[in-house]
């Protein structure tokens, strides 16, 4: 049987590492063994089966009993830190790589699988230790910032394979030198699980103050730089001046920051304090909370293949977005939404402006039937597929 250890930065609920734990849940385990590692315990591990082997280096480094532990737990904590520190001076590994020795002796993959670039020590962990690796790939140009010219050079040449999101990722690779043994897979929803829901629909929009003519715009993801709520809610204002019963609403973005704090306060000096509803993570009926919208606007700087695009259009939403990525890989007729190829807020409100305006240029139809041929039973068995024939 095949065992594949498959390391992801924090297992939180992210759009990669949420998609990472939907592919792993269709390994067959009668042909594959897997366990999980990362730098956190994340919200995901509990997710996994009780029996799936679970590895995180914060526990390992005992860092997170510090904040919590008695006077006495602390002293020890701090004599265990310094046993580490010494053995690692002395055998010239820093922490992690004995971290990574004890997960490679408790479970002897055949195959390492890293999702992000953003785990570079695993991979050089993996080359000198000739341990098969496959590396998951979701970022786009400007994350390779955030890593070196010897890791980068180590990233494009000693996978096994390079599995991408989107065509524009394997672009990169190619660009930077990596002729064979890429493969782009398109990310995936379960389709039965994003349907029209009448009900619930005017439940929410009712709950949330959205009138019963009022169009409604819904963005979700974090509330950072890249995703931009700043221009989201620049683009709301000039959506309601023209167009007063119009609100927006932004799913995710529990992260409070400085910056998530600054860009609410610009939407109320903007004067959308009840135009724009700021929802945070939506735990549960997620999908009716989609379908009370009445379209999706994608305002990224950068985003490879957003899933909300595929989510949104598999209950028929009409989506704007700015050409941030693998976008076009996706929206590939007129009557599914528009892009927008520059970072012009004005085209974007027009944009926004035509499809409430003229609805019936849009299929819904069509946007669902497209969001089918991204569905498990085709791209997940495309990635189960790939993973059996290693």
């Amino acid at each position: 049987m095949k065992k594949i250890l498959f390391f992801s930065p924090f297992w939180g609920r992210t759009g990669s590492e949420l998609l990472l734990k939907h592919y792993i849940m269709m390994l067959d385990p009668k042909k594959i063994e897997y366990a999980i590692a990362g730098r956190n315990k994340g919200q995901l591990y509990a997710d996994f089966p009780t029996h799936i082997k679970k590895y995180d280096f914060r526990t390992f480094n005992h860092e997170y009993k510090a904040e919590t532990a008695s006077a006495f737990g602390k002293v020890f904590i701090d004599i265990m830190r310094f046993r580490r520190k010494f053995y690692s001076k002395i055998v010239n590994r820093n922490l992690l790589y004995q971290f990574l020795d004890n997960v490679a002796y408790d479970f002897p993959a055949d195959i390492w699988y890293i999702n992000t670039i953003f785990m570079p020590e695993i991979i050089e962990y993996a080359e000198a230790h000739k341990i098969k690796c496959i590396v998951h790939t979701h970022e786009l140009e400007h994350m390779f910032a955030h890593i070196n010219k010897q890791q980068t050079q180590r990233l494009v040449n000693y996978p096994e394979h390079i599995i991408s999101v989107a065509k524009r990722n394997s672009r990169i690779f190619e660009t930077l030198g990596r002729s064979k043994k890429i493969s782009t897979i398109h990310p995936f929803i379960n389709v039965d699980l994003w349907k029209s829901d009448s009900a619930s629909r005017q439940k929410i929009r009712n709950e949330f103050g959205f009138g019963e003519k009022t169009f409604v715009w819904a963005m979700s993801g974090e509330l950072d730089t890249n995703k931009d709520p700043l221009i989201f809610t620049e683009i709301a204002a000039k959506v309601i001046k023209q167009h007063p019963d119009s609100a927006f609403v932004w799913f995710g973005g529990n992260h409070q920051s400085g910056y998530s704090e600054y860009a609410k306060k610009q939407a109320e000096l903007l004067g959308l304090g009840n135009k724009i509803i700021w929802a945070g993570a939506i735990k549960d009926g997620y999908a009716d909370h989609v379908n009370a919208a009445d379209g999706m606007m994608l305002t990224s700087h950068r985003d490879s293949f957003p899933l909300v695009m595929i989510e949104a259009a598999a209950l028929g939403k009409p989506i704007v977005a700015f050409d941030s990525g693998g976008i076009s890989e996706f929206l590939n007729d007129d009557r599914m939404g528009i892009i927008i190829n520059s970072r012009d807020t004005d085209l974007f409100k027009d944009a926004l402006i035509k499809v409430m305006e003229s609805p019936e240029n849009y299929d819904p139809e069509i946007s669902k039937k497209r969001a089918g041929e991204f569905d498990k039973t085709n791209r997940g068995v495309e990635w189960k597929t790939l993973m059996e024939a290693l």
